[in-house]
């Protein structure tokens, strides 16, 4: 697939999916749900560059993510159906980057305001697809919040501190780790111990202080 092909499928297309993948949540049977819904969140990562369709389930962003804010949550000492909620959310966290233009994903160069501003909207507009499910409503305020920071600069909202609500701000923390550990088509990717130090250094402005000093810790 060459690069800056869109992958973008149609509302339609996912909600139609999605319906599909009720039953296996609801039972809580998350690794059949995590099976079937590989496509679609490989799909997902290879629209925003993380991977391509040619690679695997380790090769998937959203995948690494759930098992980073899993890991993170179970330290926390979450009740299991938190961390089940926590790591579903991670799956779903970038669902609406397939409603954008994939070349804005790949640009090799700074993004102008407007495309920025187009790139931010994958936040809201997977929220609103989220929305229609209700067995996944749980899931809105971690999706929503994954981009908001400690400090308040964050999107789409600007929530600060505790505001955020605390599985956003897990996923804020796993989400930025891989993506730093991940190589781009634009840039390589950072060693584990220098994202931990990006990490610590940020903690208290980008990201909850007491969760990244668990995090560096941990990990």
């Amino acid at each position: 697939m060459r690069a800056g092909t869109s992958l973008r499928v149609t509302v339609r297309d996912l909600i139609g999916y999605i319906k599909g993948l009720r039953m296996l949540l609801t039972d809580g049977q998350l690794e059949a749900f995590n099976r079937t819904i590989k496509p679609l969140i490989l799909l997902t990562d290879a629209q925003s560059s993380y991977c391509t369709i040619e690679e695997g389930v380790e090769g998937s962003h959203s995948i690494r993510v759930a098992r980073l804010a899993r890991r993170v949550g179970e330290i926390l000492g979450l009740r299991f159906r938190e961390v089940l909620n926590l790591e579903c959310a991670a799956l779903f966290h970038d669902i609406g980057k397939l409603l954008i233009e994939r070349h804005l994903f790949l640009k090799n160069a700074r993004l102008t305001h407007e495309e920025f501003e187009k790139v931010k909207f994958h936040v809201t507009a997977g929220v609103s697809i989220i929305y229609q499910f209700d067995f996944l409503n749980s899931i809105v305020p971690a999706v929503y919040d994954h981009h908001e920071r400690w400090d308040g600069s964050g999107y789409p909202n600007k929530k600060a501190g505790e505001r955020i609500s605390l599985e956003g701000r897990i996923l804020s923390l796993a989400d930025a780790y891989d993506a730093m550990t991940t190589p781009r088509p634009y840039r390589g990717a950072l060693g584990s111990s220098r994202a931990k130090e990006e990490i610590e250094k940020n903690a208290g402005t980008q990201f909850d202080p007491e969760i990244a000093k668990i995090f560096i810790r941990e990990f």
